[in-house]
């Protein structure tokens, strides 16, 4: 998760790897959960089918037990943006 992070924060296309982060955003551990919503954060302006995908992530964790990752889901649910068509 790292290692993709320092590839997209180095300008270098990562999408690829999106489903992938998806799928990882399941973890416990509220570090690697803020590095995954980032990338998701990133990446859902750049193509509104992954922004789809991110919103059932985000939603899912707003339900959370943890105030923290509430909050952090509800901060980057809310700063999704879609184009309309």
């Amino acid at each position: 998760i790292k290692k993709i992070i320092v590839y997209t924060t180095q300008g270098i296309d990562t999408s690829r790897f999106y489903p992938e982060m998806v799928i990882a955003s399941g973890t416990k551990d509220i570090v690697e959960k803020k590095l995954i919503f980032f990338y998701l954060s990133i990446y859902s302006h750049h193509n509104p089918d992954f922004a789809r995908m991110a919103v059932n992530t985000f939603t899912k964790d707003a339900y959370s037990p943890n105030p923290n990752i509430r909050a952090l889901s509800i901060r980057h649910l809310a700063n999704l943006r879609f184009k309309g068509r």
